[in-house]
């Protein structure tokens, strides 16, 4: 911040700095390999009618092989996918396309079609971006809610 230098002396560092953390590896070690990928995820959150309490529904293997899926959550249904391959941003935001794919996704199994993210059908998104390690551990490390 202020860009002056000092010795920090610790017996253990952690580097919590989520899908930054290479870049904070590669100030200790400029030739640092890179070991993880950012990946993110959307979810909208929709009204309770499209899912019934305590019934969840969970789609393996979309058109484009992610997973989608739907969850009621606090009286609302979350819809959402993960593991889309991402830029870092300190800023992260849903993108209509995924939101729009979200809805398309679900559509198959909805009796009440949602065929657009509009304020009196979609009440918020989240958008996150995760780490995948290379041993392919999931780490969540931020999210946006409106």
């Amino acid at each position: 911040m202020t860009g002056k230098e000092f010795d920090v002396h610790a017996k253990v560092v952690i580097n919590a700095a989520g899908p930054f953390c290479d870049e904070v590896r590669k100030m200790a070690d400029k030739n640092a390999p890179q070991i993880i990928s950012p990946s993110s995820g959307v979810h909208v959150v929709l009204p309770d009618y499209y899912s019934p309490d305590h019934m969840g529904l969970i789609v393996p293997k979309t058109k484009d092989g992610r997973v989608i899926f739907m969850l009621p959550w606090l009286g609302r249904t979350v819809a959402g996918t993960t593991d889309s391959a991402t830029n870092l941003t300190m800023l992260p935001e849903a993108h209509e396309e995924e939101i729009e794919f979200i809805l398309d996704a679900i559509s198959d199994y909805l009796v009440v079609k949602v065929s657009s993210c509009k304020p009196e059908a979609c009440t918020a998104e989240d958008f996150f971006i995760k780490v995948l390690v290379v041993q392919k551990i999931l780490i969540y490390v931020c999210s946006k809610l409106w």
